[in-house]
């Protein structure tokens, strides 16, 4: 169940990394503002999640913090979506996201 729970937890980060991408991008209407706004943002968080929820992070906080703070990200994706228009999508990574979180919590492997 751990490869699961793990596999599960990948693929929801990497959907909120998409999803804070796509509302950077949405944020501007020409080509280089778009792009240069969708990696700020995705770096912007892959830095934050680096720093503190990875799990070789040598900050890596501590539950329940940790927790919160992936709730905080999964949270703010789902929103980013939501202002995009994209509500299916923002319910979908919701859903998803709080399934995944709540399997790790179970398996205490948050």
């Amino acid at each position: 169940m751990s490869a699961l729970q793990q596999s599960l937890a990948f693929l929801v980060e990497l959907a909120a990394l998409a999803a804070f991408g796509r509302w950077g991008w949405m944020r501007f209407d020409s080509l280089v503002p778009r792009f240069l706004a969708a990696a700020l943002c995705v770096a912007v968080i892959a830095i934050l999640w680096a720093r503190f929820a990875a799990p070789s992070a040598p900050g890596r906080l501590r539950m329940p913090a940790l927790l919160l703070f992936k709730i905080a990200i999964f949270a703010s994706a789902a929103g980013a979506l939501l202002s995009t228009g994209d509500r299916s999508l923002a319910a979908a990574l919701a859903v998803v996201a709080a399934v995944q979180l709540a399997l790790a919590v179970a398996l205490e492997a948050v």
